[in-house]
């Protein structure tokens, strides 16, 4: 092997374990550092960065719809909950009668989202917000995860 292979096999792996572990050290602080607005019985604001969801806020490019259910709050906000501990990697933080908090991991490297779901029972609606912790773009995960929350839910209540 010439010295110009050895030096680009030694780059190379260089290079992936600087990645690797920058990935892993992002993913550890987000596991260690819940935000402070965070579990505090009502949904968060968004942070300033594009990685997030919420049914409650005016950026339209954030903005998703609320879960919504007609009939018995107690009865939605069981299939709510039962929806949200089914759903991969997730962890239920906190809950009470109107709002629950969860954290959602990813598949690889752990990276900790939060989902925040309360109930408004005279509007027959739940809020969602769901968001990372870290980096600056989720690649639409926050979005999806939503969006099979609400199909989880959508067919409990229909049942």
């Amino acid at each position: 092997m010439s010295n110009l292979t050895i030096t680009i096999i030694v780059i190379v792996v260089l290079a992936g374990v600087v990645i690797f572990g920058g990935l892993w050290l992002l993913a550890a602080h987000s596991k260690a550092n819940r935000p402070h607005n965070v579990g505090r019985g009502h949904l968060a604001e968004g942070p300033a960065k594009p990685n997030w969801v919420s049914s409650v806020t005016r950026e339209e490019a954030r903005l998703t719809e609320p879960m919504t259910f007609s009939g018995d709050p107690t009865l939605a906000w069981e299939a709510a909950k039962e929806a949200v501990a089914e759903l991969p990697k997730t962890k239920i933080i906190s809950t009470d009668e109107e709002y629950l908090h969860a954290e959602c991991s990813s598949a690889f490297f752990g990276f900790v989202d939060d989902l925040e779901l309360l109930l408004l029972p005279d509007q027959e609606r739940i809020e969602v917000r769901s968001a990372s912790r870290v980096g600056h773009s989720d690649m639409g995960a926050n979005a999806q995860r939503v969006e099979k929350l609400r199909m989880m839910f959508e067919a409990r209540v229909a049942e």
